[in-house]
This record gives C-alpha cells, structure tokens and sequence, in this order.
C-alpha cells in the first residue's frame, strides 16, 4: 500500500484534479499510453473498427467557455412518454452537452460569484480524440433540438507557417418536433442523404495521437444538444 499526498503550493488556490495515473511502462510504450489517454479522455475504440472512435461526453475530460453549459440527462418513459432514438424506443438514459453555442449576457443580472465562467462571444466546448492513425475522419453524433440548428467543430495541428486548421460544419439539426424532449436523433457526416453540411466539406483532419477539438454553434449561434460522438477514418 503506498499513500500519496497532495498539496498546494505556498499556499496558493489548489486546481479540480480528476483521475491520476503511475505507470511503469517504458518511455515509447505507445500501448500504454494509449489505454491512459483513452480513458482521461473519454475515447472508447469500436471493437469492431480499431479506426472508429467514440467520444463518451459523460466520461471525457473537456473544458467548456461558459458556466452555463450544462450536461442534460435524457430519460426513458418520463411523464408517459417514450424516449426515442432514431425513433427507436430506448430503455437507458442518455447524457448530451446542452447550451452551446449562442452567447452570455455580459453584464447585468450576472453572477458575481468567482467560479462561474461567462462568455460574451460565443459558448465553446473542448474535448480530446486520440486518433489511432493521421487522416480524414468522418463525424457522426447523438442530437437532441427542437428547432433547426447547426454545430461546427474545428481543430488546428502544426505550428507557424505549416499550422493548418480542419473544420466540419453540420447543419439543419432539428428533432423533428416543437417538443422534442423525448426525442433523440443521429448525424453521420458520411451520410450524404440525411446530413448536410457546409462548404461541402465533410471530413475532419486529425493527426496520428491527441487531437484537441472544439465544438459550438455556427457563426455563433446556439447549437443543438450534443451526445456521443463518433470519429471515423474515411481514408
């Protein structure tokens, strides 16, 4: 049994610390590695695709701009009601990111309290894709919103001159319904006949290991709710 303490330095605030790991693995043990990484952050491998990535938005670490984003937890059979996906009845809860996009109110009414967070320009969320290979990914997702909205995610790799920057922007995302509390729906970026995008770009560009991502709504607008997401390699 070894027992590890930890303390602030002089003092000073002591940051939110989440799980931790030691490990004896060997300096270039990318196995290792990877297992760590995944489970920081979330990533789940297709056992059936070692290319195709899940993105657990329950479990992953991430970094939203805004106090006011907020995990919303989707319920079978709430006040009578079935909840469906694709509509196909579920019998499990689902958990999707919920206030992104759009913006706070600077100023008035706000909460002065020192641990919230707003943001003026535009609510973002930051998650981690430990891609096992370099290429163009294709995005698929759980959605949830009662009126038509977009998401865009974006990532940039390199630095100086050679930094380049990869965006996918989805769009006409609607449940169907004015009340569409029960209703959960997909977006596959691969699926030309039921997802649009634009700028017709349909693939986002990841390098071999952590890719850092973000997600929020289309020129600053709000964005649907977000669930689980899914990177697949298209080539």
């Amino acid at each position: 049994m070894n027992t590890i303490t930890l303390r602030s330095h002089k003092n000073l605030p002591f940051p939110v610390v989440g799980n931790m790991y030691l490990s004896s693995a060997p300096d270039g043990d990318t196995n290792a590695l990877d297992k760590i990484y995944n489970d920081i952050f979330g990533n789940i491998v297709s056992p059936d695709n070692p290319r195709e990535i899940t993105v657990d938005v329950l479990k992953a670490y991430g970094l939203a701009s805004s106090s006011t984003i907020v995990m919303r937890q989707f319920n079978p059979n709430v006040n009578n009601k079935p909840l469906t996906l694709d509509g196909v009845a579920q019998n499990k809860p689902y958990y999707l990111i919920g206030n992104l996009g759009g913006s706070d109110q600077s100023g008035e009414g706000a909460s002065r309290n020192a641990l919230r967070t707003f943001s003026p320009n535009t609510r973002t969320y930051t998650f981690y894709v430990n891609a096992p290979q370099a290429g163009s990914y294709n995005i698929s997702g759980i959605y949830n919103s009662s009126d038509s909205r977009e998401l865009e995610f974006k990532t940039t790799s390199g630095t100086g001159q050679a930094q380049s920057t990869s965006v996918v922007k989805i769009t006409n995302l609607s449940s169907g319904s004015t009340d569409a509390q029960n209703i959960l729906k997909t977006f596959d970026t691969a699926k030309t006949e039921t997802t649009t995008v634009e700028d017709t770009n349909r693939v986002l560009t990841l390098t071999k290991g952590l890719n850092k991502i973000l997600v929020t709504g289309l020129n600053s607008q709000a964005a649907p709710n977000l669930g689980n997401i899914t990177f697949r390699l298209a080539s």
